[in-house]
């Protein structure tokens, strides 16, 4: 069997501030990747520093992903990002680019398509089928909720957030090829 996972279901490693914790999860995660049944293994990490215990012939990658806190708006956010990222943020924003709930199922289909389109290469469980993007978006009172990045008519790309509380989580996303022009994912936080 393959255990190429993201840790624990999130897109990141743990979200804890407490490095003992986070190395104990990472630990336990990787003593798995290490079963005899268990042909390959692998964990996507989104943080500035590597676990201070990594398997033998671990190749280290760190992407750029973040607990992000909005409290005090998107600016202090948009001052950590490259010049280039946020050049293509402020040129959505000028374009028109909004970001809004997706208020159909017809807007729910269409994002669903540029989701495939996006994630099936990924292989393992995706791409999700449509019927549960639909019978997510009829939870949107527990809180889960279909974002879009809309230019004019145009939807560039959606994702799937949970909340619970103060929190969101981003499960599932998908964004078009134009959508890169924009910087329409980061206009999506």
């Amino acid at each position: 069997s393959y255990l190429w996972a993201l840790p624990f279901g999130t897109y990141g490693d743990p979200l804890s501030r407490d490095e003992t914790a986070r190395n104990a999860l990472l630990d336990g995660f990787f003593e798995m990747t290490r079963s005899p049944v268990c042909l390959e293994g692998g964990a996507v990490l989104f943080r500035g520093d590597a676990p201070a215990r990594l398997p033998r012939g671990a190749d280290v990658r760190m992407e750029e992903c973040r607990l992000v806190q909005l409290g005090a708006g998107f600016e202090p956010v948009l001052k950590e990002w490259s010049s280039k990222r946020r050049q293509l943020v402020r040129r959505g924003e000028e374009a028109g680019v909004v970001a809004r709930l997706l208020e159909s199922e017809a807007e729910v289909r269409r994002f669903h398509r540029i989701y495939v389109e996006e994630s099936r290469p990924w292989g393992g469980v995706h791409p999700y089928p449509e019927r549960l993007f639909l019978a997510l978006f009829k939870r949107r009172a527990q809180g889960v909720l279909f974002w879009g990045a809309f230019l004019g008519e145009e939807l560039l790309g959606a994702h799937i957030d949970l909340y619970y509380g103060e929190m969101a989580q981003a499960w599932q996303g998908g964004m078009t090829e134009r959508a890169g022009e924009f910087e329409a994912g980061a206009i999506l936080i």
